[in-house]
């Protein structure tokens, strides 16, 4: 388990000592007889859920209080210099608590617990700290991590800001260019560095484009009735002004649909304040730039309404609710299904499956011509995302095609000449 709350080796040894006397007075209990089994059970009994176990409950709650006897606390910083010791001391059941030595590449082998508060300013550091969450291949289902909020949701926006810049640099190699001919691009975050400024002076910030991306709101308004209500009205209106008359691919499409009508639609949507891979109101203002040079002219629409799920009308429209979970107080973290972005496509999806059968995204986006766009929609039920004040909950997702702006757009290095 690793703890990283401050960078104060003061509080790593308040924050220790504390994990250290809790441990102990469960030692304690068990010393003068009392039994650990049904506090454990309770524990695993709610923490347990979604867990592979590989014996029946018993042993594993009897495992884990013989854990509880071994278990030892450690301090990693620079004043106690003490260290993990695999080598001398194999199998050892430990807790880490450190500040930066944590943060700057110690690894801690067989790491399952994260818990983590301590906040920072730039997505690379943020990003580097995320190497810590989920990496044994086999295991996922035991990774946990405790944090904030917030910082559960800066993870879930900077996971997308990662994926725009692989993104990039996929469609770098495709053009057999050098990162010396073509610039790499990253989307800002409103509240965040990409990198501390002393390392970014190769970078510079351009105007928005979302020229081959895909965007989504993973972050969603979830605690505000007012948003939630004015973009299911919202929906009410648009599905009431076009020609959901295809079902297909387990949802409803409409073709022919307008610029105009996709822009006024993204531009009157509400999204959460701390969402950065889709800015609904700078989305409309590009796509109305597109369509003013001939592109983004074509739209389709596409509900996503599966079959066996709970129906509401919308817009005259009954329409099956897609099921979500929140990660956070204001993330569902994954949205959307990869197969959705080739429904408007000719050969539909199946025609961009990969030989393990899955549906390659990035390829449907680079078959669409620039003319081509695809708004998804996908209707929350409500009562997966334990919400009252609202029936459904309005997400959105874009499939856009590679757009002639497309090498002028966002946080970019700067063309640096060897000559």
């Amino acid at each position: 388990m690793l703890v990283h709350v401050s960078q104060r080796t003061d509080d790593q040894e308040r924050i220790a000592n504390a994990i250290f006397e809790q441990v102990e007075l469960w030692r304690e209990a068990e010393r003068q007889g009392q039994r650990l089994d049904t506090l454990f059970a309770s524990v695993w009994d709610t923490f347990g859920v979604g867990v592979d176990s590989p014996a029946d409950d018993t042993t594993v709650i009897q495992a884990a209080i013989a854990v509880l006897r071994q278990l030892v606390v450690l301090v990693l910083n620079s004043v106690t210099g003490e260290n993990l010791e695999y080598d001398e001391k194999p199998g050892r059941h430990i807790v880490a608590v450190g500040g930066n030595r944590l943060s700057r590449g110690l690894t801690l082998e067989g790491l399952t617990i994260s818990y983590f508060l301590r906040t920072a300013s730039m997505c690379d550091t943020l990003l580097q700290m995320a190497r810590w969450y989920g990496f044994r291949r086999g295991y996922e289902d035991l990774i946990r991590i405790w944090t904030t909020d917030g910082i559960a949701r800066w993870f879930s926006e900077l996971a997308l800001v990662e994926q725009s810049m692989r993104d990039s640099i996929t469609a770098l190699a495709r053009a057999e260019r050098r990162p010396d001919q073509m610039a790499i691009r990253l989307r800002a975050h409103s509240d965040l560095l990409l990198t501390a400024r002393n390392k970014s002076g190769t970078a510079k910030a351009v105007r928005d484009s979302w020229s081959g991306e895909h965007p989504q709101t993973t972050l969603l308004p979830l605690s505000d009735p007012f948003k939630l209500q004015s973009n299911r009205a919202l929906a009410d209106e648009l599905f009431s002004a076009i020609s959901l008359s295809l079902r297909c691919h387990g949802g409803l499409l409409a073709r022919d649909v307008q610029p105009d009508l996709v822009s006024a639609f993204l531009r009157s949507y509400c999204v959460n304040e701390d969402i950065v891979a889709f800015r609904s109101d700078q989305l409309a203002d590009w796509i109305v730039e597109r369509a003013s040079v001939g592109e983004l002219t074509d739209w389709s629409v596409f509900v996503a309404s599966p079959p066996a799920a709970r129906e509401i009308t919308i817009g005259g429209h009954s329409v099956g609710l897609v099921r979500r979970r929140r990660i956070s107080s204001e993330s569902i973290g994954i949205l959307t299904d990869p197969r959705h972005e080739g429904v408007d496509l000719r050969g539909g999806p199946d025609a961009y499956k990969r030989p393990s059968g899955t549906y390659d995204a990035e390829a449907m986006r680079a078959a669409r011509p620039a003319t081509q766009g695809l708004l998804i929609i996908y209707p929350l039920d409500a009562v997966d995302l334990g919400i009252s004040h609202a029936d459904v909950v309005i997400a959105l997702a874009l499939s856009l095609p590679n757009t002639s702006d497309a090498g002028t757009a966002w946080i970019v290095n700067r063309m640096v000449s060897n000559g």
